[in-house]
């Protein structure tokens, strides 16, 4: 339900490899789109980016919060060298 990530690992392509997997895992249980929701603060605008650079897109906005979703039914180039599982 959550994604958090400290700081010190953005940019290692980790959450890349994640979202990765989300969306395979997506496409595997015929869904079509991951969401997310965004709250903007002083803080968190590199979430955001982060959203926008990996194919996220703006749907909606409810109450404050902006809810971004991506086509899961869409390739998404997630890095070779990061392998994600789930058990």
């Amino acid at each position: 339900e959550n994604f958090l990530l400290s700081c010190r690992i953005l940019g290692k392509g980790i959450e890349r490899a994640v979202i990765g997997f989300l969306a395979s895992l997506a496409r595997k249980n015929r869904l079509k789109y991951l969401v997310c929701e965004y709250k903007k603060t002083e803080k968190n605008e590199v979430a955001r980016k982060f959203l926008e650079e990996t194919n996220f897109r703006h749907y909606k906005k409810v109450s404050g919060t902006e809810i971004f979703r991506m086509d899961a039914e869409k390739s998404y180039e997630k890095p070779a060298y990061i392998k994600v599982t789930a058990k």
